[in-house]
């Protein structure tokens, strides 16, 4: 598993709503750490946050 798939993988979890350590369990052995699962996870939110304030102003 390539990094851009394991980093795909990991958003498609954290969006289908496992939580982080979950998510870290699964993909630790395809070489994810709990800080990458968490890195992915804020930036996750901040886009969210980022899109919603884009669409109050439409």
């Amino acid at each position: 598993m390539t990094n851009e798939q394991l980093g795909a993988s990991i958003r498609w979890h954290l969006n289908s709503g496992y939580r982080i350590e979950r998510t870290y369990e699964i993909f630790a052995r395809r070489g994810a750490t709990l800080a990458l699962v968490t890195e992915i996870y804020e930036k996750m939110k901040n886009e969210r946050a980022r899109l919603a304030r884009i669409e109050q102003y439409e």
